[in-house]
Protein backbone atom coordinates (compact mmCIF):
# COMPACT_ATOMS: atom_id res chain seq x y z
CA UNK A 1 0.00 0.00 0.00
CA UNK A 2 2.87 2.55 0.67
CA UNK A 3 4.68 1.92 -2.23
CA UNK A 4 1.53 2.32 -4.66
CA UNK A 5 0.73 5.51 -2.96
CA UNK A 6 4.65 6.55 -3.53
CA UNK A 7 4.76 5.35 -7.02
CA UNK A 8 1.13 7.92 -7.76
CA UNK A 9 2.84 10.60 -5.89
CA UNK A 10 6.34 10.16 -8.24
CA UNK A 11 3.85 10.26 -11.56
CA UNK A 12 2.07 13.30 -10.15
CA UNK A 13 5.33 15.21 -9.69
CA UNK A 14 6.76 14.31 -12.87
CA UNK A 15 2.97 15.21 -14.62
CA UNK A 16 3.53 18.50 -13.07
CA UNK A 17 7.09 19.30 -14.45
CA UNK A 18 6.10 18.08 -18.05
CA UNK A 19 4.69 20.85 -19.99
CA UNK A 20 1.19 21.22 -21.24
CA UNK A 21 2.56 21.01 -24.66
CA UNK A 22 4.43 17.95 -23.62
CA UNK A 23 1.46 16.21 -22.08
CA UNK A 24 -1.20 16.73 -24.55
CA UNK A 25 1.77 16.07 -27.42
CA UNK A 26 1.10 19.30 -29.93
CA UNK A 27 4.88 20.11 -30.86
CA UNK A 28 6.48 18.50 -28.26
CA UNK A 29 8.48 15.36 -30.85
CA UNK A 30 8.49 18.55 -33.52
CA UNK A 31 10.59 20.83 -30.52
CA UNK A 32 12.48 17.60 -30.07
CA UNK A 33 13.27 16.71 -33.65
CA UNK A 34 14.83 20.33 -33.80
CA UNK A 35 16.60 20.73 -31.00
CA UNK A 36 18.33 17.22 -32.12
CA UNK A 37 18.88 18.76 -35.70
CA UNK A 38 20.60 21.51 -34.15
CA UNK A 39 22.80 20.08 -31.13
CA UNK A 40 22.48 16.40 -31.64
CA UNK A 41 24.99 16.00 -34.62
CA UNK A 42 28.74 16.64 -34.90
CA UNK A 43 29.32 20.18 -35.99
CA UNK A 44 32.12 22.05 -37.54
CA UNK A 45 33.81 22.44 -34.02
CA UNK A 46 33.86 18.48 -33.92
CA UNK A 47 36.45 18.55 -36.67
CA UNK A 48 39.15 20.10 -34.31
CA UNK A 49 39.33 16.57 -32.73
CA UNK A 50 40.20 14.94 -36.16
CA UNK A 51 43.68 16.16 -35.31
CA UNK A 52 44.70 14.61 -32.33
CA UNK A 53 43.39 10.73 -33.89
CA UNK A 54 46.26 8.36 -33.78
CA UNK A 55 49.21 7.35 -31.15
CA UNK A 56 51.45 9.53 -29.37
CA UNK A 57 54.51 9.92 -27.48
CA UNK A 58 54.96 12.60 -24.81
CA UNK A 59 57.12 14.12 -22.19
CA UNK A 60 55.95 15.50 -18.94
CA UNK A 61 56.83 18.47 -17.43
CA UNK A 62 55.51 18.70 -13.57
CA UNK A 63 56.10 22.47 -11.49
CA UNK A 64 53.77 21.28 -8.79
CA UNK A 65 56.31 19.36 -6.87
CA UNK A 66 58.63 21.91 -6.30
CA UNK A 67 61.81 21.33 -9.01
CA UNK A 68 60.35 20.67 -12.22
CA UNK A 69 60.23 16.42 -12.46
CA UNK A 70 60.40 15.11 -16.11
CA UNK A 71 58.45 11.89 -17.65
CA UNK A 72 57.29 10.32 -20.49
CA UNK A 73 54.75 8.41 -21.80
CA UNK A 74 52.63 6.97 -24.40
CA UNK A 75 48.89 8.50 -25.54
CA UNK A 76 46.50 6.97 -28.00
CA UNK A 77 43.35 8.87 -28.73
CA UNK A 78 40.20 8.27 -30.93
CA UNK A 79 37.12 9.26 -31.83
CA UNK A 80 34.38 7.55 -30.41
CA UNK A 81 29.86 7.68 -31.11
CA UNK A 82 30.06 8.91 -34.66
CA UNK A 83 32.99 11.66 -33.94
CA UNK A 84 31.04 13.18 -30.92
CA UNK A 85 33.75 12.84 -29.10
CA UNK A 86 37.27 12.20 -28.55
CA UNK A 87 38.75 9.22 -26.13
CA UNK A 88 42.06 9.21 -24.63
CA UNK A 89 44.27 7.08 -22.81
CA UNK A 90 47.91 7.72 -21.31
CA UNK A 91 50.33 5.27 -20.16
CA UNK A 92 53.88 6.20 -18.68
CA UNK A 93 54.92 7.57 -14.89
CA UNK A 94 55.24 10.05 -12.15
CA UNK A 95 57.25 10.35 -9.37
CA UNK A 96 58.65 6.92 -10.65
CA UNK A 97 55.49 5.23 -10.65
CA UNK A 98 53.49 3.38 -12.73
CA UNK A 99 50.55 5.69 -14.36
CA UNK A 100 47.28 5.44 -16.04
CA UNK A 101 44.57 8.23 -17.05
CA UNK A 102 41.71 8.29 -19.42
CA UNK A 103 39.65 11.08 -20.62
CA UNK A 104 36.87 12.19 -22.86
CA UNK A 105 36.81 15.51 -24.63
CA UNK A 106 34.32 17.52 -26.66
CA UNK A 107 31.86 20.04 -28.03
CA UNK A 108 28.78 20.54 -26.58
CA UNK A 109 26.92 22.26 -29.45
CA UNK A 110 24.25 23.77 -26.87
CA UNK A 111 26.43 25.24 -24.93
CA UNK A 112 28.57 26.26 -27.00
CA UNK A 113 31.39 25.09 -25.01
CA UNK A 114 34.28 22.18 -24.96
CA UNK A 115 34.77 20.29 -22.28
CA UNK A 116 37.32 17.54 -20.88
CA UNK A 117 36.54 14.82 -18.13
CA UNK A 118 39.85 12.72 -16.98
CA UNK A 119 40.45 9.85 -14.70
CA UNK A 120 43.73 8.38 -13.83
CA UNK A 121 45.36 5.92 -11.23
CA UNK A 122 46.71 9.24 -9.19
CA UNK A 123 43.53 9.07 -7.53
CA UNK A 124 39.58 7.95 -7.59
CA UNK A 125 38.67 11.35 -8.57
CA UNK A 126 37.27 13.30 -11.56
CA UNK A 127 38.47 16.30 -13.18
CA UNK A 128 35.69 17.93 -14.83
CA UNK A 129 36.25 21.13 -16.89
CA UNK A 130 34.25 23.28 -19.25
CA UNK A 131 35.48 26.31 -21.12
CA UNK A 132 35.95 27.71 -25.13
CA UNK A 133 37.52 27.01 -28.00
CA UNK A 134 39.80 30.17 -28.67
CA UNK A 135 39.04 32.75 -31.28
CA UNK A 136 42.22 32.20 -32.99
CA UNK A 137 41.15 28.51 -33.76
CA UNK A 138 44.52 27.48 -32.60
CA UNK A 139 43.64 25.48 -29.30
CA UNK A 140 41.12 25.09 -26.78
CA UNK A 141 41.03 26.59 -23.03
CA UNK A 142 39.10 25.17 -20.53
CA UNK A 143 38.34 25.81 -16.73
CA UNK A 144 37.62 23.20 -13.66
CA UNK A 145 37.92 23.45 -10.35
CA UNK A 146 38.16 20.80 -7.96
CA UNK A 147 38.27 20.49 -4.04
CA UNK A 148 39.87 17.23 -3.38
CA UNK A 149 43.28 17.78 -4.57
CA UNK A 150 46.32 17.83 -1.89
CA UNK A 151 46.60 22.14 -2.24
CA UNK A 152 42.70 22.31 -0.78
CA UNK A 153 39.79 24.35 -3.67
CA UNK A 154 42.30 24.64 -6.99
CA UNK A 155 40.71 26.27 -10.42
CA UNK A 156 42.69 24.48 -12.88
CA UNK A 157 42.97 26.53 -16.47
CA UNK A 158 43.99 23.84 -19.38
CA UNK A 159 45.29 24.97 -22.98
CA UNK A 160 45.66 22.59 -25.56
CA UNK A 161 48.00 23.92 -28.98
CA UNK A 162 48.63 22.70 -31.73
CA UNK A 163 52.08 23.66 -32.97
CA UNK A 164 52.97 21.21 -35.93
CA UNK A 165 51.12 18.83 -38.29
CA UNK A 166 52.72 16.32 -35.81
CA UNK A 167 53.23 18.19 -32.67
CA UNK A 168 50.92 19.65 -29.99
CA UNK A 169 51.16 21.12 -26.36
CA UNK A 170 48.94 21.16 -23.16
CA UNK A 171 49.36 22.84 -20.10
CA UNK A 172 47.69 23.11 -17.14
CA UNK A 173 47.73 26.20 -14.80
CA UNK A 174 47.23 26.34 -10.65
CA UNK A 175 45.27 28.24 -8.65
CA UNK A 176 44.65 27.51 -4.84
CA UNK A 177 44.22 28.54 -1.40
CA UNK A 178 44.13 32.53 -3.19
CA UNK A 179 47.88 32.36 -4.59
CA UNK A 180 48.27 33.41 -7.98
CA UNK A 181 48.12 31.44 -11.11
CA UNK A 182 51.31 29.08 -11.61
CA UNK A 183 51.75 26.65 -14.47
CA UNK A 184 51.54 23.14 -13.07
CA UNK A 185 51.81 21.07 -15.78
CA UNK A 186 53.41 21.01 -19.49
CA UNK A 187 53.26 18.09 -21.53
CA UNK A 188 54.70 18.04 -25.31
CA UNK A 189 53.19 15.38 -27.54
CA UNK A 190 54.92 14.14 -30.75
CA UNK A 191 52.68 11.62 -33.27
CA UNK A 192 54.07 8.21 -33.87
CA UNK A 193 54.81 7.90 -37.12
CA UNK A 194 52.45 5.97 -39.14
CA UNK A 195 49.35 7.08 -36.85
Amino acid sequence: MRLTKLFAAVAASFALAIPATAQEGDGHDALMMEWMEKYAQPGPEHEYLKYFVGDWTFVNTNYSMGEPVTSEGTAHYELVLDGRYLSATHAGESGGMAFEGMGISGFDRATGECFQYWIDSMGTGVLKSRGKIREDGKGDLVVGADNSSPWGPTTWRMVTDITGEDTFTFKMYMASLGEPETLAMQIEYTRVEGS
